[in-house]
């Protein structure tokens, strides 16, 4: 047998592979919705509709950028893609259309807002919001509350943070509650869900003035829950997630001190957003870090 018929042999496993690999769908809920699995934490999203090509993972990466769409079609392939990364991040838009915002939310009042989920064992962003704004809540609690306004403010350097402290609220993320924004007025929120999933979303308080925060908070709380259902709740869900993993190493000590939590935060201009560090595509605003939040 010549090496010529050697080559052929060697390529007929990997191509009947090919031709007889079975894609593994990804399981539904009963409503249609599909559930997305990454690393063990499970998102549902509708498997159909406006928002499946609005729903983004990983746009940090020319190679392993999907839409929604993209990842119900080829489940193997982003199993794949998930398992290798450290972390993997969702972001979603929600862009302006006249059709419900996942199915199910009137788009009324979040339009043009921005989601992002991010999964994996480096979660040390929220981590560090989480005790800037710890920090920063002690102290309002020194003093005594003024104004009729539900929402307490602080400033450190350049970031704003807001605290709700009007009549009961009740939300099943209360992280939701704590909003921070930059000298651009870009406002946002960062929470620990668990120690391997954060949520973060942001705004333009220009686009969604103050007196709208609290009906805000409550679509948010009410589209975090219905993404990622009951598990994450179970395990802390950013109901009191402060005391994980407290940071004293003063390399992140330095970080706090500098306030890095939403100063570099700022509008961007190329039509482009940045995620974590990371640039991606399709939004229309530039993060450098986490948002804020508990």
């Amino acid at each position: 047998m010549n090496r010529s018929s050697l080559g052929i042999l060697a390529v007929v496993p990997f191509s009947l592979y090919s031709l007889t690999a079975v894609a593994q769908d990804w399981d539904h809920l009963p409503d249609g919705r599909v559930i997305i699995e990454i690393k063990n934490k499970k998102l549902a999203f509708p498997s159909v509709g406006f928002d499946v090509d609005h729903v983004r993972f990983d746009e940090d990466s020319l190679q392993d950028r999907a839409t929604l769409r993209e990842v119900i079609a080829s489940p193997n392939k982003a199993r794949e893609i998930f398992r290798r990364r450290r972390n993997v991040g969702v972001s979603i838009w929600v862009a302006p259309n006249e059709s419900r915002f996942l199915n199910q939310f009137d788009r009324a009042g979040i339009q043009n807002l921005y989601l992002w989920f991010n999964v994996g064992e480096d979660q040390q962003l929220c981590r560090l919001t989480t005790e800037e704004f710890n920090h920063v809540g002690a102290a309002q609690r020194r003093k005594p509350q003024s104004g009729s306004s539900p929402w307490e403010v602080s400033r450190i350097k350049d970031t704003l943070f807001y605290s709700y402290v009007g009549p009961e609220l009740k939300l099943a993320w209360p992280g939701l509650k704590d909003i921070s924004c930059n000298s651009l007025s870009y406002c946002g929120v960062n929470i620990c869900l668990t120690p391997e999933l954060s949520f973060s979303y942001g705004f333009g308080s220009k686009a969604i003035a103050q007196d709208r925060w609290v009906e805000l908070s409550r679509q948010v709380d009410a589209i975090l829950s219905n993404i990622v259902g009951e598990s994450s709740k179970d395990k802390g869900g950013g109901r009191d997630f402060r005391n994980h993993g407290s940071i004293n190493d003063q390399r992140h000590q330095d970080r706090l001190q500098q306030s890095a939590v939403v100063s570099s935060l700022r509008p961007c201009l190329s039509g482009d957003y940045r995620y974590d560090g990371h640039r991606g595509g399709g939004g229309a605003i530039d993060i450098d870090i986490a948002i804020i939040g508990r």
